[in-house]
């Protein structure tokens, strides 16, 4: 009644019987998202009817789109803002690692384990079969929070003796920590949009919360802002590091040296290879065809172990080692690797 009472609506009482078709044509000129005709009781004698248009109601949504328009024009200008910081941090990060250079090589596992713990911990988005969704500000905070802690008690900040590197990962938690403040801000402006439709609900009757998201769209910060971010975290910045996980041997699960790719396009460790012809398990555990058997020095990947051993020299060690032992076992035995040489 508060329309009526400041003159921003004009109450009609009709008598039912009399007004039905009057009523349908009053409530399709007006702005009413609800139609007086469709709640109008059935002909009957002695029924009116009163019609209250509401004008103000046009007004209220006009404003609201408004708004909601300029919160989409403000998350565009921070997507291109941390885009452009988010290019300059992946340019500095693979200026940085780069093992061509002797100052860079030493670096290189470091920055590779701190990026190794931001993928597993999965700050913004589950990576796992049970969480596999995206995460809310406060669960982000949290995995943040962890991720910090992890890499300050491995003593990988300490490693970065080199101010450059310091710089990058300030940037780097900088970005993290913008991504978690559009979240936030995304999450408030959700939930006020919510209680303005609730308390707008509560004063007219009119049900255009369960509506209202279909007419308009508002922005959805942790959908399309985070996502956004993330995946250009992900290619300009994660992907100059490349993870050991991604060049892992799917038998032993260590890193593939030395490779060999056979016929159908799989990829195994020699060691892995080797047992298998011994053993003669000649299908590939894969796709089951008979490529093991086949496999010869010119199934050995060269491009690959040339990057292999370009850009994980330590683990590519570690794995030549492990060959020379394990072809010494199956030499001269158990002996081989129990007993040290001895100088008669």
């Amino acid at each position: 009644m508060l329309a009526v009472e400041t003159g921003m609506s004009d109450m009609r009482v009709l008598d039912d019987s009399d007004s039905s078709a009057n009523s349908v044509e009053t409530a399709a000129s007006h702005s009413s998202p609800v139609p007086a005709a469709s709640n109008a009781p059935g002909n009957r004698p002695g029924c009116r009817r009163v019609l209250v248009p509401i004008t103000s109601d046009t007004e209220f949504f006009t404003r609201l789109t408004s708004e909601v328009s300029g919160l989409e024009k403000l998350q565009e200008r921070e997507q291109k803002r941390m885009n452009v910081q988010i290019e300059a941090l992946g340019k500095q990060v693979a200026k940085l690692t780069d093992p061509d250079r002797r100052s860079s090589r030493k670096m290189l596992t470091t920055w590779r384990h701190i990026f190794q713990i931001y993928v597993e911990e999965g700050i913004f988005f589950g990576t796992t079969e049970l969480d596999h969704k995206s995460h809310d500000s406060q669960k982000a905070m949290a995995r943040l929070a962890t991720f910090s802690n992890k890499i300050a008690k491995a003593g990988l900040v300490e490693q970065l003796k080199k101010k450059d590197n310091l710089v990058a990962l300030n940037t780097f938690m900088h970005i993290n920590r913008e991504i978690l403040q559009g979240l936030r801000f995304g999450e408030i402006n959700h939930n006020a949009m919510t209680k303005i439709l609730k308390k707008f609900d509560k004063r007219t009757a009119l049900g255009v919360k369960s509506t209202f998201p279909r007419q308009v769209e508002y922005p959805e910060f942790s959908e399309h802002l985070a996502k956004a971010v993330c995946a250009q975290v992900n290619t300009q910045i994660l992907s100059h590091v490349p993870q050991i996980d991604d060049y892992s041997c799917p038998m032993c699960m260590e890193i593939q040296w030395r490779p060999v790719k056979l016929s159908c396009n799989h990829t195994f460790c020699i060691r892995c290879l080797i047992v298998m012809q011994n053993n003669k398990q000649y299908n590939c555990p894969f796709c089951r065809e008979r490529t093991i058997f086949n496999a010869n020095s010119d199934n050995l990947d060269t491009e690959k172990a040339a990057f292999l051993k370009k850009w994980f020299p330590n683990e590519v060690k570690d794995k030549q080692r492990y060959n020379e032992m394990m072809a010494g076992v199956d030499q001269y035995g158990e002996v081989y690797a129990n007993e040290k040489c001895t100088v008669m």
